[in-house]
């Protein structure tokens, strides 16, 4: 497979915190749009960060959520598993490593390309959720959490007799 697209987000906005690299295979449209969610979401950072007002929390979360929402859960999944890796990661960001990992998982099973990757990337998420919701009961997105995993349960149940009534068709 070609790799169209690379990125290096290296030192960017603080030496050696931003290390990851976005690997893409679709073409030069996809670089664009990474190009776009890059800037949409780092040009007010490096604003911020110029008044001294971004907190390094904002930093990798906004681009988690940028990358969640714009269609690249595979991308966000390999972001925060190197900012796991960091030392220095801000503990409001560790507090919420699971549920952003869950999330982008589930964003990541939104583009997987076959139900067999798309299982698999659900549960994976759906262990990190429970993960989140043992732990931290008590955190203020705790009840969000609570709510997805009901929310993921009950899809999942509807498609589970969608195929029982599929198969029972045959």
């Amino acid at each position: 497979m070609c790799v169209t697209c690379k990125i290096f987000l290296r030192g960017l906005l603080a030496p050696g915190y931003f290390d990851f690299v976005l690997v893409r295979s679709n073409g030069i449209g996809n670089l664009m749009k990474i190009i776009g969610v890059f800037v949409a979401v780092f040009s007010p950072i490096v604003l911020g960060l110029a008044a001294g007002t971004a907190p390094a929390r904002e930093q990798s979360l906004r681009f988690v959520h940028a990358l969640q929402e714009n269609g690249y859960g595979d991308m966000a999944v390999e972001y925060l598993e190197i900012l796991d890796k960091r030392p220095a990661l801000p503990p409001e960001v560790r507090e919420v490593w699971d549920l952003e990992m869950s999330k982008s998982l589930k964003a990541a099973a939104g583009a997987a390309f076959d139900a067999k990757e798309y299982e698999a990337l659900m549960e994976e998420s759906q262990k990190y959720l429970a993960k989140f919701i043992k732990e931290k009961p008590n955190h203020p997105d705790a009840m969000i959490a609570t709510a997805s995993w009901g929310d993921f349960l009950a899809k999942r149940a509807l498609d589970l007799l969608r195929s029982a009534k599929t198969m029972a068709g045959k």
